[in-house]
C-alpha cells in the first residue's frame, strides 16, 4: 500500500474545499498564497511548496503536521489538553453568559409590560381633565 505524502493529502484537501465552494482565487487570498502557484499546484504542474506557503495552506486546510517518537507524542497531548481544557471552559463560560442573557431581556419585556401599564391613557387624561373643570 503506498503512502500518501503531505502534498497529496494537501492537494486532496484543497480539492474538497474547493467541491464545497471555495474557489482557487480566495483559498489564496485567505491562504496568503499566490493564487498562480496554489494553481500550478492543484493541476499537478508544482509537486510542493515551500515553508511558509506550505505552513499557510497547512492551517488553511487545518491540518497539522505529528511527528513520530514519544516525546513529540507527550507534548502535543499535553498541548491538546491545555486547549481542550480552555475550550471547554470558554463554552461553560458562554453558556452562562447567555443563560444571563435570556434572564436580562425576560427582566426587560417585563419592565416594558409594567410601563405600559402604569402608562396614563389619552382617553382617561381627558376624562380626568373634564372632571376638574366640573368640580
Amino acid at each position: 500500500m503506498k503512502e500518501e505524502t503531505i502534498y497529496e493529502n494537501l492537494r486532496q484537501q484543497l480539492d474538497k474545499a474547493i467541491e464545497n465552494g471555495d474557489s482557487q482565487n480566495g483559498i489564496a487570498k485567505q491562504a496568503n498564497v499566490k493564487h498562480p502557484s496554489l494553481q500550478r499546484f492543484l493541476t499537478g504542474k508544482q509537486a510542493s511548496f515551500s515553508g511558509n506557503n506550505l505552513i499557510r495552506l497547512l492551517d488553511y486546510v487545518g491540518a497539522y503536521i505529528v511527528f513520530d517518537g514519544e516525546s513529540a507524542q507527550a507534548a502535543g497531548s499535553a498541548d491538546l489538553a491545555a486547549i481542550t481544557q480552555e475550550r471547554d471552559e470558554l463554552l461553560k463560560k458562554c453558556q452562562e453568559q447567555e443563560k444571563r442573557i435570556g434572564e436580562l431581556e425576560a427582566e426587560i419585556r417585563g419592565m416594558k409590560t409594567a410601563m405600559e401599564y402604569m402608562r396614563p391613557q389619552p382617553d382617561s387624561l381627558a376624562t380626568a381633565a373634564e372632571g376638574r373643570k366640573a368640580g
